[in-house]
């Protein structure tokens, strides 16, 4: 008690007036130190530790209780009614504080974890969003593979392939396909001009770049339909 609340109220008035008065000065001043004792105890103290304490004081100790100055309950422990009445209010108004302390905590605990919360939904819808992306641009690749083999009894299959490995390959992101980042996109159509500039190129073509030459120059051309 001493660090939590080291002293107590005292009034002059009401001790000059109390009944404190009636007794000897030697009593009151046994009061005194019986009032520090009794409050660095937390007000509780049986009558004999007083008696102990106060071994030299016993006629003191007498007239105090004479008075009621005093008083002593059934389990035999001494009362200061002033004193008494400060502690039952510290003690109060300490848990009220504690209360308010433990709800003040809890309420900053309640935004982090739903912060928390809030990023672990966050980082699976994104994971949601990613995986049905990959999921929407593998359907949609498999749409545009039926579309264009519908026309492989027109075109070799080698043709067919290269068409669909060209126009399915997606952006950075991997959101969208070439075919899907044009504006318009016939596949009929495209597909006889990929056909046609194939045999172009196989014309003009020398037979060791056959293959590179068309790779790039043909691509180049189909990117500008």
């Amino acid at each position: 008690m001493a660090k939590e609340l080291p002293y107590f109220k005292f009034e002059p008035t009401e001790y000059l007036t109390g009944d404190i008065t009636l007794c000897s000065d030697s009593a009151q001043g046994v009061f005194i130190q019986l009032c520090c004792f009794y409050w660095s105890k937390s007000c509780s103290i049986s009558l004999a530790i007083a008696k102990q304490r106060f071994n030299n004081c016993s006629d003191e100790l007498n007239q105090l209780l004479e008075f009621d100055i005093i008083k002593v309950d059934e389990n035999n422990y001494i009362n200061i009614n002033f004193l008494d009445e400060q502690m039952e209010t510290f003690i109060s108004i300490s848990s009220k504080r504690a209360e308010s302390g433990r709800k003040g905590a809890k309420a900053k605990q309640l935004p982090s974890k739903s912060k928390a919360n809030a990023n672990i939904e966050e980082k699976r819808r994104e994971e949601k969003i990613r995986v049905n992306n990959i999921k929407d641009i593998i359907e949609r690749k498999n749409e545009f593979s039926l579309l264009t083999n519908q026309f492989k009894d027109s075109y070799s299959e080698k043709i067919v392939k290269e068409f669909i490995e060209y126009w399915t390959e997606s952006n950075l992101q991997g959101k969208k396909m070439k075919f899907e980042m044009q504006k318009t996109f016939d596949i009929n159509l495209r597909l006889k001009k990929w056909y046609e500039n194939s045999l172009k190129f196989t014309q003009n073509s020398k037979p060791q770049n056959k293959t590179n030459n068309y790779t790039t120059n043909n691509f180049e051309y189909e990117d500008k339909l």
